[in-house]
């Protein structure tokens, strides 16, 4: 009885799609005729209008299913593709179009099965092709561990190494006093430098929410004055999630630094930053980070320290404009080793039109309050500006541009002035890197 109910049920869709009235047959042709002008959403209307009335005509289903793809409706498509399979289970191009669909869907695993019967029937070379682009995206698309990082070596020059004030005559509540020693002077110094940056991002299934996490190691050798030779290894770790006009992420951090191979600093703590598409060429950018400060050789200085920062990222064709604002509070265990500061930086970005190179240029300023220095009689208050260039040109990369190798030059005037002698300073660097990414 089943049998013969199914089999009378085809007999009638089967009869009616060969009986079509004129008027159906009109909306069909007006249906394919919007679809192929490219009118996608009068095509559907139009189409599902004569579906309607003729449920058993497979072209219209077709043509249905193919506008409802085109202007979004995934499910719709479904609905009409899977259809035709019913009363027609071998056709390739309906399996073809099922696996866009479902792929559209993100629904990888139905798509991969639909893909892989048609590869079955040996299909023509630019459909396979097509094939193995999509088959290509699904693995891209459920891969869940992501590795990058960066390898950079180079050197600087530092005509001011120890940062030693502009003059040797320093003021104080004692009287003045005239500095010797090391700090007496400026000393300059070349400097070899190594970088070891690590990122890995591991992709929950839902492909917008990952845990994050990010290595630095970095060392900085100096040939004469080896008493500034510095270690330092960083750590961040933590959630993000990402949609297509925002990122979010918050993170752990441990940083440890070295001097002269002594233990120096350690400080633990947190951070959070968000970034808004606030225009198609403009994300705004927020932060938030708090830490914890142990000086392993001056206990005075353990402290607690907050930095608030905000500013735009703009994008104007080749031009990359950036503004990055910041506030600064620490809490020091001894009341004059607090400070706070604000900071506003500029920075310009753009590829050259020649040579294949990039200029990044920019400027600092950052004015730091600290509290009442005893030793001076008043509070001490520094203004940094800081002027630099960098320009970088690739010198490889491979075919999928996955890997690079860049040489980067740069130069960095410091000018800083303080209300307190001992403080006030300038300086030059110059330098160069060979940075590999991948």
């Amino acid at each position: 009885m089943r049998i013969f109910f199914l089999f009378s049920t085809l007999l009638f869709i089967s009869t009616t799609a060969l009986a079509a009235p004129p008027e159906e047959q009109n909306l069909f042709q007006q249906g394919r005729a919007q679809f192929e002008a490219g009118n996608f959403s009068e095509a559907y209307e139009l189409l599902h209008h004569a579906f309607r009335e003729n449920p058993g005509n497979l072209d219209i289903s077709f043509y249905l299913g193919r506008a409802a793809f085109e202007k979004g409706d995934y499910e719709a498509a479904v609905m009409a593709f899977e259809r035709i399979l019913i009363m027609d289970p071998n056709p390739a191009r309906i399996k073809l179009e099922l696996g866009r669909c479902y792929f559209s869907l993100g629904s990888y695993g139905q798509a991969r099965q639909y893909f892989d019967e048609v590869l079955a029937t040996e299909p023509p070379p630019a459909v396979r092709q097509n094939i193995e682009m999509f088959l290509e995206r699904i693995v891209a698309a459920d891969k869940r561990h992501f590795l990058s990082g960066t390898v950079a070596v180079g050197v600087s020059a530092d005509d001011n190494a120890r940062s030693a004030p502009s003059t040797a005559t320093i003021q104080t509540v004692l009287g003045d006093f005239t500095l010797t020693g090391a700090t007496a002077a400026a000393e300059s110094d070349t400097v070899y430098n190594m970088t070891v940056s690590l990122n890995h991002t591991y992709k929950m299934e839902d492909q917008t929410t990952a845990w994050k996490t990010s290595v630095i190691n970095y060392n900085d050798l100096y040939s004469s004055l080896h008493d500034l030779d510095i270690n330092f290894f960083g750590l961040n770790t933590g959630p993000a999630r990402q949609d297509e006009t925002s990122s979010w992420e918050m993170h752990g951090i441990l940083n440890y630094l070295e001097i002269d191979g002594d233990r120096y600093l350690e400080s633990v703590g947190g951070g959070t930053t968000l970034a808004l598409q606030a225009a198609p060429w403009a994300m705004m950018n927020f932060g938030l980070k708090m830490e914890y400060k142990k000086f392993f050789q001056d206990a005075a200085k353990n402290a607690k320290n907050t930095l608030i920062s905000l500013g735009p990222l703009c994008q104007f064709g080749s031009n990359r404009l950036g503004i990055f604002l910041s506030h600064e509070n620490e809490t020091a265990s001894v009341i004059y080793n607090s400070y706070s500061r604000n900071s506003a930086q500029f920075s310009y970005e753009r590829k050259l039109p020649f040579l294949d190179l990039n200029l990044l240029a920019g400027c600092k300023y950052q004015k730091t309050e600290y509290r009442f220095q005893p030793l001076f009689g008043k509070n001490r208050t520094d203004e940094l500006r800081d002027y630099s260039a960098v320009v970088s040109k690739p010198l490889w990369m491979n075919a999928e541009k996955k890997k690079t190798l860049t040489l980067n030059v740069n130069y960095t005037y410091s000018d800083v002035r303080s209300n307190i002698g001992l403080y006030d300073y300038d300086k030059h660097v110059a330098s160069s890197s060979l940075a590999y990414s991948f």
